[in-house]
């Protein structure tokens, strides 16, 4: 046999950061529960000194919102309030910001530091759900007329993302030259993948397709040489000659050379997008807190009693 097929993709470069990368350090719960916080937690605190002191409500919501979120951002208190109730709620806020924040650095460090390729699926479901990768195979092979004649319905969608029959390859080199330089899906089995390991271009990647093809040898009808055959390869079988010739002629020599990628616009934009949003928030921030400091300088001098 000749082992089981697979779909082989280019493996995708762990530097190259998805936008999303940055949200996957926690769960979408957690998130929540973050949100959630940061958006009740400055109600409650306004409830609690508006019902001591009877100030402005809205300068007094906006001073708490900025004070929560800048603990959040791993920032101090200007003034620790005196009362116990603000103080247990704010030391509170302080412990479960520390806490998220080294979870979050910690998970994120890890993302960024480890230098690693991954695969774009899975499964062959996901391969079709996602349908931006064209699929190849070898022109004229038995694996086109399968794609074509199959009534699977998985088979179907997936022939509907094979390429023109021109423009397949016809030579295993050429496809897998086509995977390194082209964003397709080459299919085809695992014994051929391990036969050409040593002249495949660039590190690839492969789904498990759930097949397992077989070869034969074509004798005559009724030959007299069919058992004797069959003998010999149980034979070499039993006493690991197979198993040797396999070693011989499917050997992968790991490539061993430390290569040091330089890295592209592509896999800095999202850090530069995360740096420039920081410094809008901050610029907006800093808007509101000086509309915020400009009303209450009134609001004080108009309860200044005046002198005649």
């Amino acid at each position: 046999g000749v082992g089981g097929t697979r779909l082989y993709l280019r493996k995708l470069d762990a530097a190259r950061l998805q936008w999303n990368a940055y949200f996957k350090a926690f769960a979408v719960n957690v998130w929540i529960i973050i949100i959630g916080l940061i958006i009740t937690v400055p109600v409650l605190l306004t409830l609690m000194r508006y019902r001591k002191k009877r100030c402005n409500l809205f300068p007094l919501a906006l001073e708490h919102y900025s004070d929560i979120w800048g603990i959040y951002c791993q920032q101090g208190l200007s003034v620790f309030p005196k009362e116990t109730s603000l103080r247990i709620v704010y030391l509170s806020i302080f412990i479960s910001a520390l806490v998220s924040s080294g979870a979050y650095s910690a998970s994120l460090i890890s993302f960024l530091a480890v230098s690693s390729s991954y695969s774009p699926f899975n499964t062959m479901e996901e391969f079709v759900e996602d349908g931006s990768y064209p699929l190849i195979v070898l022109k004229d092979s038995p694996d086109y007329h399968m794609y074509k004649t199959s009534n699977q319905t998985l088979v179907k969608k997936m022939m509907a993302l094979m390429k023109p029959v021109d423009l397949l390859p016809r030579s295993y080199q050429e496809g897998f030259n086509e995977i390194c330089t082209k964003r397709v899906a080459f299919y085809t089995h695992e014994a051929i993948r391990r036969a050409m390991v040593n002249k495949i271009p660039c590190e690839i990647t492969a789904i498990n397709t759930g097949k397992t093809e077989t070869l034969g040898m074509a004798l005559p009808r009724g030959s007299e040489y069919r058992g004797l055959i069959n003998y010999q390869i149980r034979r070499f079988g039993d006493n690991g000659m197979l198993q040797r010739l396999g070693y011989k002629y499917f050997t992968e020599h790991h490539r061993n050379e430390l290569t040091h990628p330089s890295v592209h616009l592509q896999g800095v934009i999202p850090i530069v997008a995360v740096l420039i949003a920081g410094f809008v928030i901050a610029f907006v921030i800093f808007i509101l807190e000086g509309i915020f400091h400009a009303s209450e300088k009134n609001s004080r001098n108009l309860n200044k009693p005046r002198k005649f």
